[in-house]
């Protein structure tokens, strides 16, 4: 089976199960042949069919498998039948288990989500899942700082807020202002878009043009060669945040939160308490990690290391019976 292998294959390549499910199907047609008085179809189309089952089956592909399938035979009259078969197989299937593509994902922890969230996480709040603290800007900051936080962090968004506390405990992160991406830093840090603290004097100019030739290929950090004496200059970031991102209160619930990324498409939120102060960031892997599971009288919701394992929510499990 050429799935697991490290060559570059398309999935269909795999043969195996498309040779299983038509020896099989073919099986079953020579023995119907035996019932005396009955009469049946070729073994060909009985083939047929068991490949299109037990690749739906596996793969709980429909629509494109009956498509590809009826290429395959050059004859359309095999697409009722094909499409009752895979859709059928993909029904059985997931009364059992996940498809052979979701389970991949799961098990290479992809951060892809689902169509919908979670059944049983009604218990999740924004609260729950965001990541603090929070790693964030100034409104003016200077460049030595910006250079800091880009080599020591990977992220890529960053709260720009009105004050950074010095206290690492803070619940806290100062008044929200906007947020900027990576890119946007690095841009502004290639085209010197500081000035000196002491004369105002701007180093270099910006405009919208270059934000647009750039994408989507930004350097990295590394990349950018900054003197050191405008290490101490200052960017001003108030003109290039974007000042109306979204935002979600610290009580909003998983669900909601879900819904949000995956209908507008988010990389990242900002979650705010009620004075509108940062506290935290939620990304698509935050919500991607917790999954559902179900055993026989129960099911739940898990959340998925990173890194490998498994732990549960809140140092236990976050389970109902579903008797």
């Amino acid at each position: 089976i050429t799935y697991f292998r490290l060559q570059q294959r398309g999935k269909f390549s795999i043969s195996f199960l498309s040779l299983a499910g038509a020896a099989f199907g073919r099986l079953i047609g020579v023995g119907l042949h035996y019932i005396p008085s009955i009469t049946f179809s070729e073994p060909g189309i009985y083939a047929l069919i068991g490949s299109a089952c037990f690749l739906g089956g596996v793969t709980r592909m429909t629509i494109s498998l009956t498509v590809i399938l009826m290429e395959a035979t050059r004859n359309i009259t095999f697409g009722l039948p094909i499409m009752i078969t895979v859709v059928t197989a993909r029904f059985v299937g997931n009364y059992f288990n996940e498809g052979l593509y979701d389970e991949y994902i799961n098990l290479k922890q992809v951060p892809l989500l689902p169509w919908d969230p979670p059944v049983k996480s009604f218990r999740l709040t924004a609260g729950n899942i965001k990541s603090t603290p929070v790693k964030c800007f100034k409104a003016i900051e200077s460049v030595e700082t910006v250079v800091a936080m880009l080599k020591r962090t990977s992220h890529n968004g960053y709260p720009v807020v009105t004050q950074v506390p010095t206290d690492p405990d803070a619940k806290h992160f100062g008044q929200f202002v906007g947020l900027i991406t990576r890119e946007q830093l690095i841009l502004l840090l290639i085209k010197k878009a500081y000035y000196n603290d002491s004369t105002m004097e701007q180093c270099g100019d910006i405009a919208v043009n270059d934000f647009r030739d750039m994408y989507p290929r930004y350097p990295a950090i590394e990349d950018v060669d900054i003197p050191e004496e405008h290490m101490k200059m200052k960017i001003d970031l108030r003109q290039f945040v974007n000042l109306s991102p979204y935002t979600c209160n610290e009580s909003v619930s998983f669900a909601r939160l879900f819904n949000l990324f995956r209908s507008m498409g988010l990389r990242h939120l900002v979650i705010v308490n009620e004075n509108n102060k940062a506290v935290g960031m939620v990304t698509r892997k935050d919500l991607a990690k917790f999954r559902k599971w179900r055993k026989p009288g129960s099911s739940g919701v898990q959340q998925l290391r990173l890194l490998g394992g498994q732990c549960d929510i809140n140092n236990g499990e976050c389970c109902d019976d579903d008797s």
